[in-house]
């Protein structure tokens, strides 16, 4: 028995008459009114892949090492940000909200560190840049400049964590305002953004 169904195929929705039989090479995908769209299976599939490629989350950059001064080993956990936008207080207090669920992210992987503490990248709106000469190469090379807010070491425990981000968003309330105790390198007029935010776990 041929019967008409509505095929989706990569250049669009068509109507096509088959045999039921056919059906068995198809998959039931959508329904428009009371006609039902298949799909061929190696189309689907495809589809399924780019979805569940575009599903997956931003991820951090994990480093691991050790401090060339005092030779503890360390994991460090990189978040981009984006450059959010540091323009008022409201501002701040949702990008805290931000890090702190970054935070979260990472916490369990450093367990194994009896101490941690957080920064932050600050940079200008408009990029500025400093150019600096490789002592080893003597090339001349350029850099974005940017400013980094960090908290003291704290112990890697649960009440300690919330020590550590008032410290760091006192920090970055002080630099907002320029009170004189967080010197800047960025010019003064421009707007400031938040573009990484650090994680490190180290030994004690």
């Amino acid at each position: 028995m041929r019967i008409q169904i509505k095929e989706f195929t990569k250049r669009g929705i068509i109507n096509r008459l088959i045999n039921r039989s056919s059906l068995s090479s198809l998959i039931s995908f959508d329904k428009i009114g009371n006609k039902t769209i298949w799909i061929k299976q190696k189309l689907y599939q495809e589809l399924v892949a780019k979805a569940q490629k575009k599903a997956i989350p931003k991820t951090y950059k994990k480093e691991k090492g050790t401090t060339e001064l005092i030779g503890k080993k360390y994991i460090r956990f990189r978040f981009g940000l984006w450059r959010y936008a540091i323009d008022d207080v409201e501002r701040i207090n949702i990008l805290f909200g931000k890090l702190r669920k970054k935070y979260n992210l990472v916490k369990t992987q450093g367990k194994k560190f009896p101490t941690q503490r957080i920064g932050i990248t600050i940079a200008s709106k408009n990029k500025e840049f400093d150019t600096f000469t490789n002592a080893r190469t003597k090339r001349k090379n350029t850099r974005e400049l940017y400013d980094f807010i960090s908290t003291a070491t704290y112990a890697n425990n649960d009440p300690s964590t919330e020590g550590m981000f008032e410290e760091l968003f006192d920090k970055v309330l002080k630099y907002f305002y320029k009170t004189g105790k967080s010197p800047s390198l960025l010019d003064e007029e421009t707007i400031k953004t938040a573009k990484h935010f650090f994680v490190f776990f180290v030994e004690a």
